[in-house]
């Protein structure tokens, strides 16, 4: 009776979490290419402008190199006879393609966009990637993680902001984090509208 009247009884939900960074930068690739190597690893500081990866570029630099060739012919030929106006326009032609195969074999030398930790590396050396292929990701140092947290909704009206949640990662058995629920969500949805709040890196996990 006593028990009845002064006791608790505590209810636990368990669930799956996933650990998010809201500013994560992703280094993409620029265009259809294959990866020649990754220069830095999971977990290193960059800062920016630090080279992140590279892009086989031999047909960029045979490109370039034929460019500057011509440039070099028109050059001569413009310094032998100045008037000619078709020398002249050649000339202003090559200098925009070269300056254009300059800054497309510099795109594929990526670097880092500002200073970070590298979080995922998603590609290997001699793997085909196409325009906009996620190559790595940079988190900031100093960025405040979240977690998002799915409960069976039966729970739903005994979750609340301002609770504390365990933390219980993934193969650390023990090594508990805490955490404090900032919000949730008002309605229980279905595995198909998880999905599409998680986003599609994550959805099958």
């Amino acid at each position: 009776l006593a028990f009845c009247l002064f006791g608790r009884v505590h209810e636990y939900a368990r669930g799956t979490a996933v650990v998010r960074a809201p500013q994560l930068t992703k280094i993409t690739s620029p265009f259809d290419a294959t990866v020649a190597a990754i220069e830095v690893r999971a977990g290193q500081r960059v800062q920016p402008g630090d080279l992140l990866a590279r892009l086989y570029d031999e047909r960029e630099r045979a490109e370039l190199d034929r460019l500057e060739h011509e440039l070099e012919l028109s050059l001569v030929q413009r310094l032998a006879d100045p008037t000619d106006d078709q020398v002249r326009s050649a000339l202003t032609s090559l200098l925009a393609a070269r300056d254009q195969a300059r800054e497309r074999l510099e795109q594929l030398t990526l670097r880092a966009p500002h200073a970070g930790l590298v979080a995922d590396l998603w590609v290997q050396p001699g793997q085909p990637v196409q325009p906009g292929t996620a190559l790595l990701s940079l988190i900031g140092e100093d960025q405040r993680l979240t977690l998002v947290a799915l409960f069976p909704g039966q729970f739903l009206p005994s979750i609340h902001p301002g609770m504390d949640l365990r933390l219980e990662l993934v193969g650390y058995q023990y090594a508990y984090q805490r955490a404090r629920v900032e919000s949730v969500a008002t309605e229980a949805v279905g595995p198909t509208e998880a999905r599409r709040f998680l986003g599609e890196d994550i959805a099958d996990a």
